[in-house]
């Protein structure tokens, strides 16, 4: 696995051991980061990327490269949980690997079971095992716990033929489907 674009492109990270995580393709990565350069509804975080002032959750971190991609892309900080022992060393690794531990902040941590933010994030990656509904349990406990502020913008992978059914307090954004992958865009709209 290879960061795709920034100031550590090229750069190869460590998987986490064994068949549990399934990283994100090259290809969804790439197209991931050129929506969010490029869409309308993304323009605010996309400035803060290019600033860097933006501050990123890989909530369901494998080896973190959704985190690292958007470190290398210019984003202030990220925090990467998983709930997995072997996949937080792995993002520790990484971490020391691209000499970033002033940047990261790697965590064993239950996407769903969150703790307190100590403030709102502006981009959030949620990228859990498929077809298990940890999707909408994690936003929930997220926007409880303060990490979601309203113009946090939400990127939720899921299968292709996978729906993502959230409540009426998420707008969605855009959906993209790339091969067998699909990209779910969100944003919170708190109540008025």
């Amino acid at each position: 696995m290879r960061i795709v674009a920034g100031d550590w492109r090229g750069r190869r990270l460590q998987s986490p051991p064994g068949q549990s995580t399934r990283p994100t393709t090259d290809r969804v990565r790439e197209s991931l980061f050129n929506i969010l350069q490029h869409a309308e509804w993304a323009q605010s975080t996309a400035a803060k990327l290019t600033d860097g002032t933006a501050l990123v959750l890989d909530g369901f971190a494998g080896s973190g490269m959704l985190g690292f991609e958007a470190l290398s892309r210019g984003a202030e900080r990220c925090w990467f949980w998983d709930k997995s022992a072997s996949a937080i060393s792995t993002v520790r690794a990484n971490i020391q690997h691209l000499k970033a531990e002033d940047q990261a902040i790697a965590q064993r941590q239950d996407a769903p079971k969150p703790p307190p933010a100590p403030r709102p994030v502006d981009l959030i990656f949620l990228d859990p095992p498929y077809e298990q509904g940890f999707i909408p349990l994690a936003l929930s406990a997220l926007t409880t716990q303060g990490w979601v502020h309203a113009e946090s913008l939400i990127v939720g992978e899921t299968k292709r033929r996978e729906p993502l059914v959230l409540d009426a307090s998420w707008q969605a954004l855009d959906r993209r489907e790339i091969g067998d992958t699909a990209l779910n865009f969100y944003r919170w709209k708190p109540e008025i």
